[in-house]
């Protein structure tokens, strides 16, 4: 189930400003596995508790907030300062470019996505149904810049995807690692060992894990397109 909007705000390229809501499309589904006390069978939890530095007292959650540290000392960022941090994208999806699917370097998509929802006024739908459209009829993605939550400006890839448009995040290409510097890799092929196995049917191929990836189906607030 999609969880509640991280934020409301537009999609611009240009002079068009389209109103989205902007979902989270992961949630986190791995195995909980804890660090345990394995001394004379003891099984006991290992914790970590949270204590100042300077009393030395374990301090609550509703206690802790954000600090940047300067020379002179900490400098406290409140959740308000964060929410009006002067970035053109804190609460839009700006268009920078739009590039066939296959230009993409897989290698330089990240683990953050989110789901870009229309909007709930009436008047969004339309908008976001025709970019919606005009990018799955053309087989093309969207180089996008956005920010989430006072965080840096970041790049990401905008492409349909059945009824909505998710948005996923991606790495420069000074972050990626070239390929032709690995010293395991070999410079020459090796001798042909493959063999001709039957291939299995569609129906009996093993499904892909979606435990962690939130579906698109249950975003209520996604027009359906419109009929010619």
């Amino acid at each position: 189930m999609i969880g509640p909007a991280l934020w409301s705000g537009h999609i611009v390229f240009g002079l068009v400003l389209v109103p989205i809501r902007l979902h989270a499309a992961t949630e986190r589904g791995t195995t909980p596995l804890h660090l345990v006390h394995t001394t004379d069978d003891c099984l006991g939890r290992i914790r970590y508790r949270k204590v100042c530095e300077l009393d030395e007292e374990e301090v609550a959650e509703q206690d802790m907030g954000r600090g940047f540290e300067t020379p002179t000392g900490i400098v406290p960022i409140s959740n308000e300062d964060l929410d009006n941090l002067p970035i053109a994208t804190a609460r839009a999806v700006e268009l920078i470019a739009v590039v066939p699917a296959d230009r993409i370097d897989p290698r330089q998509i990240g683990a953050a996505s989110y789901y870009l929802g229309a909007d709930r006024a009436p008047a969004a739908a339309k908008p976001y149904v025709l970019l919606r459209e005009v990018l799955a009829r053309t087989a093309q993605v969207v180089v996008v810049k956005y920010a989430v939550r006072g965080d840096r400006e970041r790049l990401g890839i905008l492409r349909p995807l059945y009824d909505v448009l998710p948005i996923t995040s991606t790495d420069s290409a000074g972050a990626t690692r070239s390929a032709t510097s690995n010293p395991v890799s070999p410079r020459r092929p090796l001798p042909s060992t493959r063999t001709n196995y039957p291939r299995p049917s569609r129906s009996s191929r093993p499904a892909a894990s979606t435990d962690s990836t939130r579906s698109p189906t249950s975003l209520t607030t996604t027009p359906k397109p419109s009929t010619p």
